[in-house]
């Protein structure tokens, strides 16, 4: 099962490449992991029926969580519903689809990812696992509702049905974490078993109900379903017809065993799923498109199923199943035969549709006969599962449960109601129509006819196989206990009530149907003024207003407020948390007389930072507060944190610096400053506070700390001695991939604030066009002209004004000293101070230095690369690290090393955790790289486009205005 998984996985990755080769015939590539699904759950037929196939897998140990699967009789049969109704689907889209349908390969792949979350969703055995497939059951029906992306129609019903199903998940996952911590375990397998007890079980089961309510379209969420007809028909066709709106009917089946005996659990699915058939059957009378006749019944017989399965007893679960499996085939049928009708049409409005069933007589008999199962017309698949549930009700309400009376009316009524929209869909697709034009001459082809002819014959055979079909759906159902003796699907139980009352639906459906016309306006006399829609759009709307307001109220555009919102929630929050301990205050003012003397340093210049009336000043003085940590680190004897820290506050500074060229060079200058007082109350307030949280967080420690055993982890699992190093990319190396992701997006949203018309880096392609001669060129002189020659590639595009001989000449020379440098402390960082971060601010720092002595035409030259490129292959190669273990059956991130004879050189030993250190180092230089191209070289191109013209300005502004500059 999980390699079927992974198949999906890499078939819906695989298929939109191959799309502008295969065109459409992609689908074919696409469907053949649901015709695995079919094949596996047949081979494993008498171990899946006789007990179940479990599969686990450790997925995150620490949490005792695992990936369960398992295939059950319930799982099965849903299983072939899953992957036998997709693999026809898929086959259909072969017809339906151009070969040059927009986003035509992004849908076969989303459509073949949404089948593998469906089967993972019945298979799994695990809630937690069962959540995941769930939402991204909900996640692939956004993007495949929303297929259209140029129609708002589609975008707005495609955010519809994400919002609803989402939130109703988000329950859900809320009841599993209350029934798994009930339960003990977090397997689906037990936790279905279990009746939920308590205050909090009733909780957890009124939660799971808010993910089935939601994600089966019952009253009052069903509104999301008729709404996401906006989709393709094969999404109608699979999606909401046998696939994700079966989601919550299968959960409810699942939990059955259980929760049947729990409050809440039965009135709710059985009353809900009542009211659900009803509205949906009269609503399906009402409509003229034909995919929202069928939406509506859909929405009533998921009602219908909701219903049955809610009685809770063997007789009624296998009831419900034939009916689920009749439903998949009778529905995903007729959706199929709309796609049909539209693609031969050209519209889906039965008022316009006229003599289609003379032109397609083979397409009127699928859908003939799928509408008589669906009304529950004898042989057929719905007749046997109609009659069987009819038979239930009638025995549970001969037993004195009033319940049993009241469901079956109920679906009397609404299965009337089913034949009478069945009628409907029959005659506005098919029949010949006065004062309508006849549709025009054509023919069907057999591949696009096929699949659902096949679906629509499975009714047939299912209906006239009733005891093969109750041989494969009775162990699922024997999960739940028997009131007498079991009952059996068969096609004829002889004269009885049920009979009696399934020929009164169906001559009931045909009464409506015949006056339909007067039924019609009589509907629209007695229409709500508003219905479940409605209220949806009004609860949206108040949402947006009363978030509009919010955002007005406290999203100011004003920095300080920000900060001082931020800053007293903190001093009150902190400070309410302190007031009731009693944690005895050890306070040791410091070990070192130096210490006294650099926090002196450190006071005065913050002080003196936040009195300052330039810019800049203040930035050299929040420097000095950062070297001072440079000294503190250094005197505690952590040269890897002050050699770090002192190269953070080097490139924070000279950020500062670029930033600052483009703001007024004192502060207040546009804005004076307020409340001066209250903002130095509330810093001296901060201040305080945190020394205090410092003092008692040192002073409430009662157990012995864990940094003890950091040098023997260091040396024991991570083959060295430098302990920070070693807990970078080792010990700590999931927190370190953390800080990776946070650095690389810093970066991407500073460069995305600079740029103006494009994210592009092509720097790299500019570097790689221009050498020395292009730009002697474009300084327009030669070596004769300027008797101070060029240390550095890019000097003689600077102006002579905003030139350094000495500064270039010191860059010259350092430069590759720096580089050098970089790879050592890269290289010797395992067992000596330094490692990937400090080589590669290392590295940094000579970039800067090259930028700063001749500007950005400079760095392109000195830095030929792409930041993008080395920002995400840092990310790989470090993470490639950190998964390469798995594949030798270890954990994630397990270092090794090797013990290397060097010769004259001696020995040296390599630890592979160096490797991650490496994606480290890259990803820290491409950093300062994309800071630099932004904050640096982008502002620097904006500012000389400004005043450039192209007879004046600098080389590099000469440049850009010949349209050849980079950005």
């Amino acid at each position: 099962m999980l390699l079927l998984l992974l198949a999906f996985g890499l078939v819906a990755i695989l298929v939109p490449a191959l799309t502008p080769r295969l065109g459409r015939r992609v689908f074919l590539v696409a469907l053949l992991p649901a015709v695995a699904v079919v094949v596996h759950a047949v081979a494993v037929a008498p171990t899946a029926l006789a007990g179940g196939v479990v599969e686990r897998m450790p997925w995150v140990p620490a949490l005792e969580l695992t990936l369960d699967t398992r295939l059950d009789p319930l799982s099965w049969v849903l299983s072939l519903l899953v992957g036998g109704v997709g693999a026809f689907v898929l086959l259909y889209c072969v017809r339906y689809f151009r070969d040059d349908e927009p986003g035509l390969g992004r849908f076969a792949g989303f459509l073949t990812a949404f089948a593998g979350s469906m089967y993972g969703l019945v298979v799994a055995d695990d809630v937690y696992l069962l959540y995941v497939f769930w939402e991204l059951t909900t996640v692939f029906s956004y993007l495949l509702v929303g297929h259209y992306t140029g129609r708002r129609a589609s975008r707005g019903s495609a955010l519809q049905a994400l919002l609803v199903t989402t939130l109703g998940g988000l329950a859900m996952l809320a009841g599993f974490v209350i029934l798994a911590g009930q339960a003990g375990t977090s397997r689906l397998s037990e936790i279905a078993t279990r009746t939920p007890d308590g205050a909090a079980g009733v909780v957890a089961v009124v939660l799971v109900l808010a993910g089935i309510v939601s994600k089966s379209a019952l009253v009052p969420l069903h509104f999301w379903l008729p709404g996401a007809m906006a989709a393709p028909t094969p999404v109608s066709a699979y999606l909401h017809a046998a696939a994700m709106v079966k989601a919550g009917i299968y959960l409810a089946a699942r939990l059955s065993p259980g929760f049947v005996d729990a409050p809440v659990w039965r009135e709710a699915l059985v009353l809900l799923g009542l009211l659900t058939m009803l509205v949906g059957g009269w609503r399906a009378l009402r409509e003229t498109d034909l995919k929202l006749v069928l939406a509506f019944g859909t929405v009533a017989q998921l009602g219908f199923l909701s219903a049955v399965i809610g009685v809770g007893t063997r007789d009624a679960l296998l009831a419900a199943l034939a009916l689920l499996v009749a439903h998949a085939a009778f529905k995903s049928t007729l959706f199929l035969v709309v796609g049909i009708v539209d693609h031969r049409t050209g519209t889906r409005d039965l008022r316009k549709i006229s003599g289609l069933g003379r032109a397609e007589p083979a397409l009127a008999a699928v859908a003939v006969l799928a509408a008589a199962s669906m009304a529950g017309v004898p042989p057929l698949a719905g007749f046997v599962a109609k009659e069987s549930i009819l038979e239930v009700l009638l025995h549970m309400g001969q037993h004195g449960d009033p319940l049993g009376w009241v469901a079956l009316v109920g679906v009397t009524v609404g299965s009337g109601l089913t034949a009478a929209y069945a009628l409907r869909f029959l005659w506005g697709a098919f029949a010949t129509k006065v004062a309508v034009d006849a549709v025009r001459p054509g023919k069907v082809t057999w591949m696009f006819l096929a699949p659902p002819a096949v679906l629509a014959a499975t009714g047939l055979v299912l209906g006239l196989g009733a005891a093969g079909l109750d041989a494969v759906l009775a162990p699922a159902a024997d999960a739940l206990p028997t009131v007498g003796e079991p009952a059996h699907l068969a096609l004829w139980h002889g004269f009885g009530v049920p009979l009696l009352l399934s020929a009164i639906t169906i001559g009931a459906g045909l009464a409506a149907f015949a006056i339909r016309d007067p039924l019609g306006r009589l509907q629209e006399r007695f229409a709500l003024p508003k219905d479940a829609n409605d209220a949806y759009r009004a609860t949206t709307s108040a949402v947006d207003r009363v978030s509009s307001r919010t955002t007005a109220l406290v999203q100011r555009g004003s920095l300080p407020y920000y900060l001082t919102v931020i800053l007293v929630v903190v001093v009150v929050v902190i400070t309410a948390a302190l007031l009731p301990t009693g944690v005895p205050l050890r306070v040791r003012l410091w070990d070192d007389p130096t210490q006294a003397v650099v926090g002196v340093v450190m006071a005065i210049a913050a002080v003196a930072a936040a009195v300052a009336g330039k810019r800049f000043q203040a930035a050299i003085l929040v420097g000095v507060t950062g070297y001072g940590m440079v000294a503190m680190f250094a005197n505690f004897g952590a040269p890897d944190l002050a050699l770090t820290q002192a190269m953070v506050e080097l490139v924070t500074l000279i950020t500062f610096v670029l930033v600052l060229r483009r703001l007024p060079a004192r502060l207040g200058s546009k804005h004076g400053s307020s409340s001066r007082l209250g903002r130095a109350l509330l810093g001296v307030a901060v201040g305080v506070l945190m020394s205090v949280v410092a003092i008692v967080a040192l002073g409430a420690r009662s157990a012995t700390s864990i940094g003890i055993e950091f040098p023997r982890l260091a040396v024991d699992g991570g083959h060295g001695v430098n302990v920070v190093n070693v807990t970078l990319v080792d010990i700590r190396g999931w927190d370190t991939m953390g800080e990776l992701s946070v650095l690389i997006a810093a970066a991407t949203g500073v460069a995305s604030l600079v740029f103006l018309s494009s994210r592009s880096d092509r720097m790299p392609e500019f570097a790689r066009q221009s050498g020395r001669r292009l730009l002697k060129r474009s300084a327009g002189q030669s070596q004769s002209d300027d008797d101070r020659g060029a240390w550095l590639l890019a000097g003689r595009t600077l102006a002579p004004r905003n030139r350094s001989i000495l500064l270039e000449v010191v860059v010259r020379l350092v430069f590759p000293a720096l580089i050098v440098l970089s790879l050592y402390v890269l290289f010797a960082g395992h067992n000596a101070p330094g490692g990937g971060f400090a080589g590669g601010l290392i590295a940094g720092a000579a970039l800067i230095a090259r930028y700063l002595a001749a500007g950005r035409i400079e760095l392109a030259a000195a830095a030929p690369v792409s930041a993008g490129a080395l920002l995400g292959s840092g990310l790989l190669f470090a993470t490639g690290t950190a998964l390469v273990p798995l594949f030798f059956g270890v954990d994630a991130l397990t270092s090794t090393y090797l013990d290397l004879d060097l010769g004259w050189f001696g020995e040296a030993s390599f630890v592979t955790s160096t490797l991650f250190d490496i994606g480290v180092y890259l990803v820290v230089i491409g950093l300062v790289l994309d800071v630099l191209r932004s904050l640096g070289a982008e502002v620097d191109r904006q500012q000389e486009q400004d005043e450039a013209s192209p007879n004046g300005g600098s080389a590099a502004a000469r440049l850009e205005a010949e349209g050849r500059s980079p950005r």
